[in-house]
C-alpha cells in the first residue's frame, strides 16, 4: 500500500483527514483504467515538497491513508454490490463529523455511495461539482441508470430525501436533457467560459452567499479531473477543450473554504492509461495537497 509521504499509519483521535481509494471504473461509458487512478495519484504525491503554496507544512495535516477498498469487483453486473461495499466500508471506519473524507477515484460514480453515506451523517449540506459535464442523464444509452453520466441525477434522488444544495463549476459539455434538468431544478452553473472574465470568483461567491443565507454551513466537493483543460490534464476519458487552469481551480477552492466547512472531497476520472508523463496524476495530487492545506488554515 503506497501512502502519501506525509500520512500517519493508523486512525487516531487527532486524525483530520481520512483518505480512501475507490478503484471503480465499471460505470465509465468509454474504456478507461480509472480504477488505477488511486495508486497513480499516490505515486505522484511523493514528488512534492512539504510546503504548500500558502506556506503550510503539509506534514502537519494529520492525514491517514487507509489504502484502497480491495473487495470491489468492478463490473457492471456487481455494481450494486460494490455500491453497498463502499457504504459499509465508510460506516466501518466511522469518520467523525470533524474529520474530512478524501476519496480517490475511480470513475465519477463513486460519489453516489459516498453521498448516500454522508446523507446520514450531515444536515444542511451542499455539494459543489467541478466538472466539464453535468452528469444529469436519467438513463444513459436507453437502459443504464447507474453510470458516471447519471451520477448527479441519482444523488439528487437519494432517500430519505437528502436536503442539500448542488452547484456546478467548469461546465462546458452537455446535452439538452441535462440542460433542461438543471434548469428545472434551478441549480447554479458557473460555466467554463466564465473563467475568461475576471469576475468569475464574484459569480461563485454570489452562490456561496445565497447558500449561507439558506442555512448551508457544510459542503462536499466532487472534483472530476476533466474540469481542467486537457492541455494540462490529458489523462481522462472525456477530454473537453476550454477547461480551467490549475490556478482557476485553486482560487475557487480557496474561496469555498473561506465560506464553508468542507466535510469531504473526491478526485475522480484520472485515467493513467491515457495520461502523458503522469501529468494528470500530478495535478490530482497537487489539488489534494493544496486543498488539505487550505482546509487546515481556514478551519482550525
Amino acid at each position: 500500500m503506497l501512502l502519501f509521504s506525509f500520512s500517519d499509519v493508523e486512525l487516531k483521535s487527532t486524525t483530520k483527514f481520512i483518505m480512501v481509494g475507490m478503484p471503480l471504473s465499471a460505470t465509465s461509458t468509454v474504456k478507461t483504467q480509472t480504477h488505477l487512478g488511486p495508486e497513480e495519484i499516490r505515486k505522484a504525491s511523493l514528488q512534492f515538497g512539504e510546503i504548500t503554496e500558502t506556506g503550510f507544512d503539509i506534514g502537519q495535516a494529520n492525514l491517514v491513508d487507509l489504502g484502497n477498498i480491495s473487495t470491489l469487483k468492478n463490473t457492471k453486473e456487481d455494481l450494486k454490490e460494490d455500491i453497498q461495499k463502499i457504504i459499509e466500508f465508510l460506516r466501518n471506519i466511522s469518520p467523525k463529523k470533524s474529520q474530512v473524507l478524501i476519496s480517490l477515484g475511480g470513475d465519477h460514480f463513486i460519489t453516489y455511495p459516498i453521498m448516500k453515506f454522508l446523507s446520514g451523517l450531515h444536515d444542511n449540506l451542499g455539494i459543489i461539482v467541478f466538472d466539464a459535464h453535468l452528469d444529469q442523464y436519467d438513463i444513459w444509452d436507453g437502459t443504464d441508470r447507474l453510470s458516471h453520466c447519471t451520477v448527479m441525477r441519482r444523488i439528487l434522488e437519494i432517500e430519505p430525501p437528502f436536503e442539500m444544495k448542488m452547484s456546478y463549476v467548469g461546465i462546458r459539455d452537455h446535452d439538452l436533457e441535462e440542460f433542461q434538468a438543471v434548469r428545472n431544478l434551478a441549480l447554479p452553473v458557473l460555466r467554463a467560459r466564465s473563467f475568461s472574465d475576471e469576475n468569475y470568483l464574484k459569480i461563485l461567491e454570489d452562490t456561496l452567499k445565497k447558500w449561507k443565507e439558506q442555512g448551508i454551513d457544510r459542503v462536499y466537493l466532487s472534483i472530476d479531473i476533466d474540469v481542467l483543460d486537457p492541455g494540462i490534464a490529458p489523462g481522462t476519458g472525456y477530454r473537453m477543450p476550454g477547461g480551467l487552469t490549475f490556478w482557476n481551480l485553486w482560487k475557487c477552492l480557496r474561496l469555498i473554504v473561506m465560506y464553508f466547512n468542507v466535510i469531504g472531497f473526491d478526485i475522480v476520472e484520472v485515467d493513467p492509461a491515457s495520461d502523458v508523463n503522469s501529468i494528470t496524476s500530478m495535478h490530482a495530487a497537487k489539488i489534494i495537497v493544496e486543498l488539505m492545506a487550505l482546509i487546515m488554515q481556514e478551519q482550525e
